[in-house]
């Protein structure tokens, strides 16, 4: 998964601040508050839309003024709808199971669960759909600007040479590639409920044999199987990295108890950045970077052939 501003920006609100609903005025009235106050071509954005935005917009910026908030909050809500609708024209929309997994990557990332990290949200006042629309639209573009600017953006050998070498002067860290089945499980299930899916863990870990099974094996169990990416000891919570660190490639864990389920995760990959798998992480990286390059350009066309109609 593309390491967008999302993940940044959850990183830096998950460390270093705690904001309640109280904290953030709203700028709307009851009364209006679901009044369309933008048109994106035929899609309405309201008052609402404004408020929950605003609020996502001050944990991630949290020295603007209300009125640098609701600018940047209608600006981001405008861009994600231009960003959607080109999406979907192109065939390349994301379905609820990719946006589910998505935030399940992004809160393992950040030693969370998904539910956790979608109720410290909610205690901001930022509902679910909020953020869910706003991964939405980023995942969406990503793969859209790869879909269309892969072959152009793709690094040289010489550029990725220079990058590596870079890379040598920096210190050494061990990454692990890791993959996870989960097994769902109610955060509080009564007890032959849970040894029911701890026995099905039991046996779906059997299965686990290779990183090449894991696609079509997570399709039999929780949406949140899948890719959760490479990552550093410190990138992964705790219990998850107790787990993991020791495995050799193609180990799987116990099962490990999250609010999500019972999740067993497997090391496809380690490697430090010599390793011959860093060339591999650099080339992903100078492609992101190269693709990046191209996305206000693409959105300043879809700006210009769009349909805004503001009705502040």
């Amino acid at each position: 998964m593309p390491r967008f501003i999302a993940l940044i920006a959850l990183n830096a609100m998950f460390m270093s601040l705690v904001l309640s609903p109280a904290t953030l005025p709203s700028h709307a009235n009851a009364q209006d508050l679901f009044a369309v106050v933008t048109k994106v071509n035929d899609a309405a954005i309201t008052g609402y839309d404004v408020q929950q935005r605003s609020r996502l917009v001050a944990i991630e910026n949290p020295n603007f003024n209300a009125d640098q908030r609701i600018t940047a909050a209608l600006q981001s809500l405008i861009e994600d709808e231009l960003k959607l609708q080109e999406a979907q024209r192109r065939g390349l929309e994301e379905t609820q199971e990719q946006v589910d997994q998505s935030l399940s990557s992004i809160a393992l990332r950040i030693g969370k669960t998904a539910d956790a990290l979608l109720s410290d949200l909610s205690n901001a006042g930022v509902g679910p759909e909020t953020y869910r629309k706003r991964l939405k639209a980023e995942t969406a573009w990503n793969r859209l600007l790869r879909s269309r600017y892969r072959e152009r953006a793709t690094p040289t050998d010489a550029e990725i040479d220079a990058a590596m070498s870079d890379a040598q002067q920096q210190t050494s860290e061990v990454r692990y590639d890791v993959r996870q089945i989960v097994v769902d499980l109610r955060a509080r299930a009564p007890r032959a409920e849970v040894q029911a899916a701890v026995a099905k863990a039991t046996e779906v870990r059997k299965q686990m044999t290779s990183c090449d099974v894991l696609e079509d094996l997570g399709k039999q169990h929780s949406r949140l199987s899948g890719r959760v990416g490479e990552l550093t000891p410190a990138q992964m919570p705790r219990p998850v990295r107790e787990a993991v660190v020791n495995l050799p490639i193609g180990g799987v864990t116990e099962p490990l108890r999250s609010q999500d389920g019972l999740h067993l995760i497997m090391v496809c990959a380690k490697g430090s950045q010599e390793s011959s798998a860093r060339r591999g992480q650099i080339y992903e990286r100078l492609l992101n970077e190269k693709i990046q390059g191209y996305s206000e350009n693409y959105l300043d066309d879809l700006r210009r052939e769009a349909v805004i109609e503001s009705r502040s």
